[in-house]
């Protein structure tokens, strides 16, 4: 469980066999939202809104999925980090200012995430670090920064 802003985050693995996701619950009350990965490794509260780190307990292939959502457990963005038969743990997050963080995972390199207050313009793909994977779109709210190491 994940306190942040007197409100606990936990995420419960879906039922049905589906064991890579998981439903959102804040304050003990399941919100009927599911995401990708099952293993809450930190939770900030950015203005109200909550950004998830969430990895997928998959060893020797670990990617970090990373959330922004609202108090209802909706997902207003997200993006993943990780490559095939990449290994990271997630570790050493740090708080840089109300709307951005730096943590360690794959890519023996340090990673920033911005949270942005209202969703801005990005070219998709070309906009992104490799390694940083999202789904299509033209507009986001997260922003990762990072300088990967290959083959790490």
């Amino acid at each position: 469980m994940q306190v942040v802003a007197d409100r606990a985050i936990v995420l419960a693995p879906a039922k049905g066999g589906q064991n890579t996701t998981a439903e959102i619950i804040i304050d003990g009350t399941p919100t009927g939202r599911f995401i990708e990965g099952v293993v809450l490794e930190a939770a900030l509260d950015c203005n109200g809104e909550f950004v998830l780190f969430v990895t997928g307990d998959t060893p020797f292939e670990e990617s970090l999925a990373i959330y922004l959502i609202d108090r209802t457990g909706s997902v207003l963005d997200s993006l993943w980090i990780g490559a095939p038969y990449a290994t990271g743990s997630f570790r050493s997050l740090e708080r840089l200012g109300p709307d951005s963080a730096r943590f360690r995972f794959a890519g023996d390199t340090d990673w920033t995430v911005q949270i942005l207050a209202h969703r801005q313009f990005r070219i998709p793909f070309i906009q992104e670090v490799p390694g940083v994977w999202r789904d299509f779109g033209f507009r986001r709210r997260l922003i990762v920064k990072g300088d990967p190491k290959p083959g790490r």
